[in-house]
């Protein structure tokens, strides 16, 4: 995005002063953390969410607002827009379009003549067509969009031609470099982890599907579920990992140097249900990625497998296949 922003907007700064860049986020997760640490050193950047505040190193300036629901579907954030976007020089507006003050914020970024960044996915897992066409037509009325996959970048500018020359793509956020420096060559003769899966542990990761096609296969496979959730708390899950012989639940970790210990042992990464970000994370461990066929389901991320055969599938919803 630093360097999207530099080859575009450069003509909003001088030399002397850092471009003003305000960011919009419901909160800040784990796994943005880096990037936007980059982002701070390249930009005078300040950072609007509704999270809990990130002690960052340098620290970042980051306004923690308040965020109410809408009849359990919309989410509000509440501050001073006018305010705030005046003062900046660039808008980058998460592209959630369930934060109906997200649009608020893109209309008055552009009366008040602002730059405004739309970021965010073309569609979601098991995406709602109205609510696709909805998050079409607020990205056309910011400045620049920005997708998280090159795939989709290009589909949205053969729908929108019109928006083609202000329409990229940007990796969604991993520390490549650092998962690079930890990564092992990879051998599966010399590997002792068979399955491994990491991720949210909720329904839609379909995980307890796994543990069951696991057991009916070979009870003595060894398989480590690296994350937690709702569902590890669920009768079905916890029968499911206690018919498996070796199995190990590790919980959720952002450390990298932590969560290399378990990719570079695995032979295998599934993610059963409704994938994103994790397949690239295994990817870029080296680790051969199997997910399910049904590529509407999952994230924008499938792209990796979907477009470039890096990794196979199974059946939708078939154990058997599984």
């Amino acid at each position: 995005m630093a360097k999207y922003i530099k080859s575009k907007l450069m003509p909003l700064t001088n030399s002397q002063n850092k471009i003003k860049i305000l960011l919009i986020q419901p909160e800040i997760p784990e796994y943005r953390r880096y990037f936007f640490s980059k982002l701070n050193e390249c930009f005078d950047l300040c950072i609007i969410h509704s999270g809990k505040e990130w002690t960052a190193s340098p620290s970042v300036k980051q306004n923690i607002v308040s965020s109410f629901s809408i009849l359990n579907v919309f989410n509000y954030q509440h501050f001073n827009f006018h305010l705030n976007i005046r003062k900046n020089d660039i808008i980058i507006v998460n592209g959630n379009i369930r934060y109906i003050s997200n649009l608020i914020i893109v209309i008055i970024s552009r009366l008040l003549s602002k730059k405004v960044i739309w970021w965010g996915h073309l569609r979601s897992a098991g995406f709602n067509p109205l609510f696709s066409k909805f998050r079409h037509h607020i990205a056309k009325l910011a400045s620049y969009r920005l997708f998280y996959t090159q795939y989709e970048a290009e589909l949205y500018s053969k729908m929108f031609p019109k928006y083609d020359t202000t329409t990229a793509d940007m990796s969604n956020g991993l520390n490549i470099k650092k998962i690079s420096a930890l990564r092992k060559k990879y051998d599966p003769n010399s590997r002792n982890i068979d399955i491994l899966f990491c991720g949210r542990l909720t329904l839609k990761s379909e995980v307890t599907a796994l543990l069951k096609a696991v057991a009916m296969i070979n009870k003595s496979i060894s398989i480590s579920i690296l994350g937690s959730g709702p569902i590890t708390d669920s009768a079905e899950f916890k029968t499911a990992a206690n018919s498996i012989d070796n199995f190990s639940l590790i919980e959720e970790t952002y450390d990298e140097e932590l969560i290399q210990n378990y990719f570079n042992k695995a032979k295998l990464f599934v993610y059963p249900g409704a994938a994103g970000l994790s397949i690239i994370h295994a990817q870029s461990y080296g680790v051969p990625v199997l997910v399910h066929d049904n590529f509407s389901k999952h994230m924008p991320e499938i792209s990796s497998v979907r477009d470039w055969n890096a990794g196979t599938t199974f059946l939708d919803g078939d154990i058997y296949s599984l």
